[in-house]
């Protein structure tokens, strides 16, 4: 890649794209991905502030999403502990 762009080096998907090229795995990312190149320019380019905003902000969202499911497992477990027993009646 071009010596101006020193985050293309230190790729974050390189470690990924060995361990899957070691399993025989195809690795998907292409080189001119956008989400990739966005990511990467994002991580190069913004001050450590704000990617401990944007990390913090991704932590926050995944206590949410696990207090939610937690929620939800625990509203399943009373419905089933709730339900009244279904009886087998023998019809003669």
């Amino acid at each position: 890649m071009s010596a101006d762009f020193p985050f293309e080096s230190e790729s974050p998907f390189e470690a990924f794209k060995e361990r899957a090229e070691r399993s025989g795995i195809e690795f998907q990312c292409l080189d001119f991905c956008p989400i990739c190149r966005t990511a990467d320019v994002l991580r190069a380019t913004v001050p450590d502030e704000f990617r401990d905003h944007l990390h913090n902000l991704e932590r926050d969202g995944l206590l949410a999403m696990r207090a939610l499911l937690d929620h939800y497992i625990h509203h399943l477990e009373r419905e089933r502990a709730r339900a009244e027993p279904v009886e087998d009646i023998p019809i003669e």
